[in-house]
């Protein structure tokens, strides 16, 4: 499982003892957002593949 920065796409692996505590947060190395993990969770399918390609295209 991932989460996904709001603001920009990148995605980020998510762990069990970050998703325990609901109000995670973590800021995103590519645009310094500041976002809860828990919020915007995807799973590894083609979803994933559409944010990468996503990803790709800002930078």
């Amino acid at each position: 499982m991932r989460s996904q920065c709001p603001d920009c796409g990148k995605l980020y692996p998510v762990t069990k003892k970050q998703l325990r505590a609901p109000k995670t947060q973590v800021y995103c190395t590519q645009c310094k957002k500041k976002f809860i993990v828990a919020e915007i969770l995807v799973e590894k399918t083609a979803k994933t593949a559409e944010a990468n390609a996503f990803n790709q295209k800002k930078k």
